[in-house]
């Protein structure tokens, strides 16, 4: 089940496992999508703008055929050190 909340916005931000969804960002052209667990494969496919930042691990296939934007995936031991941007947390 998915559940949406709060205004209207250029953010998602995404709490759960999502290590079986995939195409997350697939063909994204702007805004931002902050995820705080795993996420299946395809993760940012075919954007061409925008920001993904994950704060666990990523499946294959990251990024794959990306034009331009950023994709940020961090593995789950090493999110302790990090220091995100508030927009992030």
């Amino acid at each position: 089940m998915l559940e949406v909340q709060g205004e209207k916005s250029g953010l998602i931000h995404i709490v759960g496992d999502l290590s079986h969804v995939k195409k997350i960002g697939y063909g994204m052209t702007r805004g931002r999508i902050a995820i705080e667990d795993d996420v299946g494969m395809h993760l940012g496919a075919t954007m061409s703008s925008g920001e993904i930042v994950v704060e666990a691990n990523a499946s294959d296939w990251l990024g794959a055929e990306m034009r331009r934007g950023t994709v940020i995936a961090f593995q789950e031991d090493r999110i302790e050190a990090l220091q995100l941007l508030p927009t992030f947390r």
